[in-house]
């Protein structure tokens, strides 16, 4: 279970197979288990990644939040959104979107 139980309404854990979902603070299920990767929610966001559709933002009731192909920058130590952005690689370059999948700044 994640170290944000106590913090959050939706916690990240992983089965008896090692995938990644989402249970509520109820332990009801959220997502399916089948996230290679995932993160903590943050601003209402997660980064997951499955091998059907790469790395991908996902909303609190599960679905996914834009469609953008990005991974982590490089030396991606977690985080996700803050402040209303996060950062996030496209193509060779990192760059900061938005909650809506927009790119705001690249470099």
């Amino acid at each position: 279970i994640s170290k944000y139980f106590y913090k959050s309404d939706i916690v990240l854990v992983k089965d008896e197979s090692r995938k990644t979902g989402y249970i509520d603070s109820r332990g009801n299920q959220i997502t399916e288990f089948k996230y290679e990767f995932g993160l903590d929610f943050s601003e209402g966001l997660a980064l997951v990644n499955s091998k059907e559709n790469g790395y991908e933002f996902i909303t609190k009731t599960g679905n996914f939040a834009f469609n953008l192909n990005f991974k982590p920058p490089l030396n991606y130590l977690g985080g996700g959104f803050k402040g209303d952005l996060a950062k996030v690689r496209i193509d060779k370059n990192d760059a900061y979107i938005n909650k809506k999948g927009e790119v705001i700044f690249t470099f």
